[in-house]
């Protein structure tokens, strides 16, 4: 067997419990890359950010990180962040890369991030039902008992900025198009 930036090389004699013991492995693999890929940076950052980095990593690594793992150079300072504070003793099985991206964007401290990974290893919930549970429970302003679920631009522009700064450095062409399609009804009124 060998694996190559082309894909999967078989022997041809492979039998049937391998082929599945394989497949199992590949599968999990790319279930944990940017597990992988974040571990990787966390050690790089451990062991020569001193030495090297004085502390911090430079943007130009990243950039040049970027071009050659064929990540985004956000991706990867991201996966690093995920990584260094979820680190692998405080991980479960079934909390995925995107649980932890979502939990880790939204709570400050380890206590929250770890009730946090408790509640998705406990309940299960989809990435998407874990991020809406996330946004009404850390909210800074907390709903009216008789609200209708309007929510004020305001509101909606404070949740965008506090999405950007937990875990972006810079727009992305998706939050871009959510960000238009935020401000449109607003601009259209004020006309």
């Amino acid at each position: 067997m060998e694996v190559t930036r082309l894909g999967l090389v078989l022997p041809d004699d492979l039998s049937h419990a391998d082929w599945l013991r394989i497949g199992g492995k590949v599968t999990e693999t790319v279930a944990s890359a940017m597990w992988i890929m974040g571990d990787w940076l966390v050690f790089g950052h451990k062991h020569y950010g001193d030495s090297l980095w004085h502390g911090r990593t430079p943007i130009e690594l990243y950039d040049r990180l970027a071009d050659e793992t064929g990540y985004a150079s956000g991706t990867l300072q991201n996966a690093r962040m995920v990584c260094a504070r979820i680190p692998r003793s405080r991980r479960r099985e079934n909390v995925t890369y995107s649980h932890a991206q979502e939990i880790v964007a939204r709570c400050d401290s380890q206590e929250d991030i770890e009730g946090w990974v408790d509640y998705v290893s406990n309940e299960r919930p989809s990435t998407k039902a874990l991020r809406e549970k996330l946004r009404r429970d850390t909210a800074t302003e907390r709903s009216e008992a008789d609200d209708v679920g309007v929510t004020s631009f305001l509101e909606v522009a404070r949740q965008f900025a506090r999405d950007f700064n937990a875990n972006r450095t810079e727009v992305s062409p998706i939050m871009r198009a959510e960000l238009r399609k935020i401000l449109k009804p607003v601009l259209e009124e004020l006309r």
